[in-house]
């Protein structure tokens, strides 16, 4: 039901997922000695999956409204072991629908992890060797918070970041490149190209969570971008993420069931008109791209003004634009 809530934006999601994790931690779902008393093997196997499923949506959730998550960390490993992970790309031939979900649901458990990191805004590095030296810059993070970092310190951080949100989306990328069945070509395609929208989208919004403090905060600090492997501003990045999420929205109309996919784009937007509205000096070196990004979001929301959430949802959109353009 959590999943279902938040993958349609009903307005009641964060009481649906209040209780979900309420009901879960009342059971004591989350640790793995009290699943392992269950007789059944199978039904452990299913809650360990639904609970991942909880995990995921209540980081993603935080990540997205800026709120505390609800579900601590469980005490058990992923889904599949990393090993076993890596081995089905070779033998995909073999793992048939429940190799697309269970690879699937390992890499957003990934993409959780690192949705916490942004949100309680460590920047953790996963490059760490081992869980013992994590460890210990958790606590060194923990006893110095009350100290600002340096801005060495912070690039780096920032950085480390970036490159794994980076690499996790490569990482998830063969998953949309995997041979299709002769006899549900059709059904599977469309399904990886759900698939291929849906983590783009994710790995944008992260993206859009990490520079937009930046931008507000007039950083000037020039950050690694592996995608074109060169160093830039937070600004120059942020209109390079909201033009790559507008080009994007062209394959939108497909899947517009998925009312979260929606929301990268709105947040994109709005990144776009508080840049143009701010007189940012990067953007103003460059007004005509800046007008370029407005009409391309303008024409994004009118194709699909029809399956917008509500009919004033478009008009408030034409209002923006409007607004930013006499900017």
């Amino acid at each position: 039901m959590s999943v279902f809530a938040f993958r349609f934006g009903l307005e009641k999601c964060s009481s649906i997922l209040a209780e979900a994790v309420s009901l879960a931690q009342s059971l004591r779902l989350h640790l793995d000695f009290i699943l392992q008393g269950k007789e059944s093997g199978i039904s452990t196997i299913q809650v360990k999956r639904a609970t991942w499923f909880l995990f995921v949506i209540d980081k993603r959730y935080a990540l997205r409204w800026q709120t505390f998550p609800l579900l601590p960390e469980l005490d058990y490993d992923l889904p599949r072991s990393e090993k076993r992970r890596h081995t089905s790309r070779s033998s995909q031939s073999d793992t048939g629908t429940n190799g697309y979900e269970e690879d699937w649901l390992c890499y957003q458990c990934s993409y959780a992890q690192i949705c916490v990191r942004i949100t309680k805004g460590s920047f953790l590095s996963a490059t760490c060797s081992n869980s013992a030296s994590k460890e210990k810059v958790r606590r060194d993070m923990v006893r110095e918070e009350s100290q600002p970092l340096s801005d060495e310190m912070q690039n780096a951080t920032i950085n480390n970041l970036l490159a794994d949100l980076q690499d996790w989306f490569k990482s998830v990328q063969f998953i949309t490149h995997s041979r299709a069945d002769a006899e549900g070509e059709a059904s599977i395609q469309e399904c990886q190209m759900l698939l291929k929208i849906s983590a783009a989208y994710q790995y944008y919004e992260a993206l859009l969570s990490v520079l937009s403090p930046l931008v507000m905060n007039k950083s000037r600090a020039r950050y690694h971008d592996q995608s074109n492997q060169k160093d830039q501003t937070a600004t120059e990045m942020l209109m390079q993420t909201v033009r790559s999420v507008l080009e994007m929205g062209t394959h939108l109309s497909q899947i517009t069931y998925d009312r979260t996919l929606l929301h990268v784009p709105t947040m994109a937007l709005c990144l776009l008109a508080i840049e143009k509205a701010d007189g940012n000096s990067e953007l103003d070196a460059k007004k005509r791209d800046g007008r370029v990004l407005i009409a391309m979001a303008y024409g994004l929301f009118g194709r699909l003004a029809e399956t917008l959430p509500h009919h004033k949802f478009f008009e408030h959109v034409a209002d923006l634009v409007s607004m930013v353009d006499r900017v």
